[in-house]
């Protein structure tokens, strides 16, 4: 005797706008995730230029307030 017989209920088929609609939007989905993928490296990337900015920033003032104590010590004394 077989496994199949005549009584087994038969799933219907998806018609072709259903198939089709989840084709297209499985490409975009994936598209959107690329998207989604390259924004956050864009993110990653700009905080990290924001950090590089600010350290340049805190660098250059030490640089500065070290510079100027420097030329103090050796600037000579005013008279009054």
């Amino acid at each position: 005797m077989s496994a199949y017989s005549d009584d087994d209920e038969v799933e219907p088929a998806p018609g072709v706008g259903e198939v089709l609609l989840e084709a297209v939007r499985r490409l975009f989905d994936h598209h959107l995730d690329e998207e989604r993928y390259r924004e956050r490296a864009i993110d990653l990337f700009q905080r990290r230029l924001q950090r590089l900015s600010l350290l340049q920033i805190l660098v250059l003032d030490r640089l500065s307030t070290t510079t100027q104590s420097k030329i103090a010590d050796f600037a000579p004394a005013r008279p009054i």
